[in-house]
């Protein structure tokens, strides 16, 4: 009788290998996929980083060309435009300004535009 239980026992440890080898097969072949989907998760990951700072960078833009009292302040950035009702200042650093006695240059156009204000 002792042998049966023994053969038994064979039996099932065989099964349990089996099985065993097969899981790790399995797995064995899972991994490179596995592997593989992760490295792309991360790749797609830093492009969402990306493209939402993108996206709250270009949200803020919206939001400040949609505000009336930035328009005007919009204008003036991208057309490099002034208003008419408005002078335009430049600074120009004071050692620059060496008058030639060919040049009268008055210190009435310091820091102020050289087109005259007539209008059109």
């Amino acid at each position: 009788m002792p042998e049966p239980q023994t053969w038994e026992v064979v039996c099932r440890i065989g099964v349990n290998f089996l099985f065993t080898a097969a899981a790790l097969g399995g797995l064995y072949r899972l991994l490179p996929v596995q592997l593989a989907q992760h490295h792309r998760l991360q790749v797609l990951e830093h492009h969402i980083e990306i493209l939402s700072t993108r996206l709250s960078r270009l949200q803020e833009e919206v939001d400040r060309g949609m505000d009336p009292l930035q328009q005007q302040a919009l204008i003036k950035e991208r057309l490099n435009r002034v208003p008419p009702d408005q002078l335009q200042v430049r600074l120009v650093d004071p050692s620059s300004l060496v008058a030639d006695e060919e040049k009268n240059v008055s210190p009435a156009w310091i820091g102020q535009s050289p087109q005259p204000l007539g209008r059109p």
